[in-house]
């Protein structure tokens, strides 16, 4: 049976994640890790991830693919957090197909005592991935990219599953369009349309595992692509822009710090049959337009939005230098 391995990072803290330690605003390890596992900061991470990640993951709908949730976490984190993780997962597999591990990672930036083996994400990743094809005499599988606080479709793993297959073995695959929204008491509030290309999230990589030759490409996990932005530099790669596959939310706790062009972007259409694929979430549709632009004008705001978007022109920028 094909399979569907979705990582999710919560709150991993690194001795070689700069973006993460940028973020926090952190001067040193010590304020580093205490803005990571800042109490206020990890109630609402945990509050954005059960009613929205976790949702979307017990909604997906792919029957015939073997699907895995992985959640990786540090071994710094709170064992009150820790539990509380684990009981949000096995209501995932109580409600759903998928199943649902927890794997921590050393930080390396202080020491706990612990048995943990993985020193990184990539290394814990492979781990499970080797577990899955353990018995496996030949299967193809998508290793997927899914931060703690945002959504995928529920048609998402229908839509990858298409790619599955053997000719595409050692493809990323990229899912620009969706939706970003501000997370608001449970709600998703202010949603707006979204397109770029080779986004993190959602992010997919095919591989195929046979008992006799190994593994097909010697990416095993999505992460091992590096950045997600110049993945077509080292893959061959495809986008599938046929429809909206994932909300990003902006919450308090975003380690990536205020998304400043949200106000930019093109509000969406009530009646939109994209938005069915979100129906599990609670979105705020006051603020969404009651009349329709017609798909063209969509189309040339979003492509104009693409490239003229300061994440994108400054992307841009930093590639010509």
């Amino acid at each position: 049976m094909d399979k569907i391995v979705i990582l999710t990072r919560f709150s991993v803290i690194s001795s070689n994640k700069a973006g993460t330690v940028v973020a926090s605003g952190a001067k040193n390890v010590d304020d580093y890790i205490k803005a990571i596992l800042n109490e206020k900061r990890l109630k609402e991470r945990f509050e954005v991830f059960e009613n929205i990640t976790a949702c979307s993951i017990e909604n997906l709908t792919c029957p015939g693919v073997d699907l895995h949730f992985v959640v990786l976490i540090s071994d710094l984190l709170p064992i009150k957090y820790q539990e509380r993780l684990k009981k949000r997962l096995i209501l995932i597999q109580e409600r759903s197909s998928a199943n649902t591990s927890v794997i921590k990672v050393k930080s390396g930036l202080q020491n706990v005592d612990s048995e943990v083996g993985y020193t990184t994400i990539n290394e814990a990743a492979n781990s499970y991935i080797d577990s899955l094809m353990f018995s496996c005499k030949r299967v193809k599988f998508a290793t997927v990219r899914l931060d703690d606080d945002d959504a995928l479709s529920k048609n998402y793993a229908l839509e990858l599953s298409k790619y599955i297959k053997e000719d595409f073995v050692g493809f990323p695959i990229s899912f620009p369009y969706g939706y970003q929204g501000i997370y608001d008491n449970g709600k998703i509030v202010d949603l707006r349309d979204m397109y770029i290309p080779n986004i993190a999230l959602g992010l997919a990589f095919i591989n195929c595992y046979d008992s006799s030759l190994g593994y097909l490409d010697k990416v095993k996990n999505v992460y091992m692509l590096g950045n997600h932005s110049f993945i077509y530099q080292s893959k061959p790669s495809i986008t599938d822009s046929t429809d909206h596959y994932y909300i990003r939310t902006i919450n308090n706790s975003n380690d990536s710090g205020v998304i400043g062009f949200h106000k930019d972007l093109p509000v969406p259409y009530c009646q939109e049959p994209s938005l069915d694929g979100f129906s599990f979430l609670d979105i705020d549709s006051s603020s969404l337009r009651e009349k329709h632009d017609g798909w063209n004008d969509r189309y040339v705001m979003k492509k104009r939005l693409v490239y003229s978007s300061p994440l994108i022109a400054k992307m841009s920028s930093k590639n010509k230098a």
